[in-house]
């Protein structure tokens, strides 16, 4: 009996590749904003540190403004958007 890729998923218990591959980038982009690898994060990531909150939290990240497909699909752009 054959089963579909979500269906032996869920039968094992299991995430899918896609799942993984986001939560591997939110952990790359978390040791890059607080500064855990050797890569300034400034070179990718517009981000405003609001001192005063009042709701969430202290860290937002912001899209970069681009003109052209290739910057808009760049890794530091797409992963704001999934967030």
């Amino acid at each position: 009996m054959s089963h579909s890729y979500e269906g032996r998923l869920a039968l094992l218990g299991l995430k899918s590749l896609e799942a993984h591959r986001i939560i591997a980038d939110l952990v790359y982009v978390d040791t890059t904003v607080f500064n855990l690898v050797d890569i300034n994060p400034d070179n990718f990531f517009r981000a405003i540190v609001n001192n005063s909150i009042t709701r969430d939290h202290a860290y937002k990240l912001y899209i970069n403004y681009c003109r052209i497909n290739t910057i808009k699909h760049f890794f530091c752009n797409i992963i704001i958007i999934i967030t």
